[in-house]
């Protein structure tokens, strides 16, 4: 599978030794520079998808409690084996992969732990490699994990997953033509789920969601029924219906990844997105309670304060807000942050703005990308610093991607400006894309219109009076 004359590749996923357990980094920290304006992009069209085999649709029993097996197995090896590094490898990856399925910076620190029992029996061993590369990344201290994942690449030049990981980080620094070519170098390797999954990523980025949900469906027909890795996807092909006004794919959607994977939180939150879209705040309060049971996802907690402030339930809001603060804390404690996620959460509530806007502009330093700038255009504007959210909102758009929410706050930062007809046509844009993509901007982009039309048009009149005296 070839990538089209300009591009191809898939999402900030990451690939753990031979196994399926990949997944979107979690938002931390490090360095980057600004992403390059894509001039002329064509995405990735795929050639074909891969075949499915008869063994594919006998349905296997849930496998959710694997990774805690994989934990109790490999600590007691470590027990009975001290001096083995194989387990200590092996307890690493299971680690890893807990981290993903709960978001909890707990894991880190234990499979920094076992990595650390691992390099003093063999340092160089070539899996411990790459542990140390997604550890890293994992904590967005991107220059070291660029290090190992090259050393990890120059031990195995023909290992996939190496390019994948390599590709995310770049992705994530807003590198994107490094990022397109390590994975078309990973897709050349090893077509299969996570490549194209990348792909599918990469088609998103540059606008062309049709093939981006393609591309994503050739993921999961790629995968297992059951697993975390395809009910990642599952998502993933979820939150590109629903950001394309496809609620009721949407919803099927995660439902699946329910099935992929009974209890998986990113779907949950997805089912939270849907019911809210549906008016069914309760559904949707206890959809993202439900996500918070597998661990502390500060996404789903930042959703909770939405819909508590929306729906009046002030003191709610609170208790969820002084919640994620102590969440914020145990990311510290495993050397972590979550600070500027916490920021955008408070910004959106009108609190503490000046502080969001410096973590925001500390964010585009260390992370070049799309999204980074689109939250620096949104904070500033929320700061009435237009200075800084003009050019921030340029470079969120620079690659083209149909995000509805950067259409709205395109439709608000124009209005500020002046440019009435422009933030029309943002708006509007916004509204075609997913007409209920925010549980509060999607209605203030209606009312926005019929206000700015209304003021249009009374200035026409008063233009037109002036003109017959």
């Amino acid at each position: 599978m070839k990538l089209a004359p300009y591009g191809s590749a898939l999402l900030a996923v990451g690939l753990v030794s031979g196994s399926a357990a990949w997944g979107e980094t979690p938002s931390r920290k490090t360095t980057g520079k600004a992403p390059k304006s894509p001039a002329q992009k064509a995405p990735l069209t795929p050639e074909s998808s891969p075949s499915t085999s008869n063994s594919r649709n006998e349905i296997k029993p849930s496998i959710s409690n694997r990774t805690d097996r994989e934990i109790e197995r490999w600590m007691q090896e470590t027990k009975e084996h001290p001096g083995d590094v194989v387990g200590w490898v092996k307890l690493s990856q299971a680690y890893l992969q807990k981290s993903r399925e709960t978001n909890d910076p707990l894991y880190y620190t234990r499979m920094e732990s076992s990595m650390t029992q691992a390099a003093q029996i063999q340092p160089d061993h070539y899996e411990l490699l790459k542990l140390r590369s997604a550890l890293h990344s994992s904590r967005h201290q991107f220059p070291e994990a660029i290090e190992w994942t090259e050393k990890a690449i120059k031990a195995k030049p023909n290992d996939a997953a190496n390019y994948g990981i390599l590709g995310e980080i770049y992705a994530e620094l807003g590198e994107y033509d490094k990022m397109e070519a390590n994975y078309q170098k990973m897709l050349d390797l090893l077509p299969g789920l996570a490549s194209y999954a990348r792909a599918s990523h990469f088609q998103e980025l540059y606008g062309d969601e049709s093939a981006a949900r393609a591309t994503m469906q050739m993921a999961i027909d790629a995968g297992p029924p059951k697993g975390e890795a395809t009910a990642w996807c599952h998502v993933r092909l979820g939150h590109l219906n629903f950001n394309g006004g496809f609620l009721p794919a949407a919803q099927k959607n995660y439902e699946a990844a329910l099935y992929a994977f009974p209890g998986y939180y990113n779907a949950y939150m997805g089912m939270g997105k849907v019911k809210a879209a549906q008016k069914d705040y309760p559904g949707a309060i206890q959809m993202y309670q439900k996500a918070l049971e597998s661990g502390p996802h500060h996404e789903a907690m930042g959703s909770l304060i939405e819909i508590y402030a929306f729906t009046g339930q002030k003191d709610k809001a609170k208790a969820m807000r002084d919640r994620l603060g102590k969440h914020a804390e145990r990311y510290h404690e495993h050397n972590m942050d979550i600070d500027f996620e916490v920021a955008e959460i408070d910004a959106e509530h009108g609190t503490d703005l000046p502080n969001a806007l410096k973590l925001a502009k500390d964010e585009v330093k260390t992370h070049g990308n799309v999204k980074a700038y689109g939250a620096l255009a949104w904070i500033a504007y929320l700061n009435n610093d237009l200075e800084t959210a003009k050019p921030a909102l340029e470079k969120s758009l620079s690659l083209g991607t149909h995000n509805p929410l950067n259409f709205y706050y395109a439709g608000k930062i124009h209005e500020k400006l002046g440019n009435k007809q422009e933030s029309i046509r943002w708006f509007n844009r916004a509204l075609s894309k997913s007409p209920y993509f925010h549980i509060r901007y999607a209605s203030d982009a209606r009312s926005s219109i019929e206000r700015i039309a209304k003021s249009l048009s009374e200035e026409s009149k008063i233009q037109s009076v002036s003109k017959d005296q």
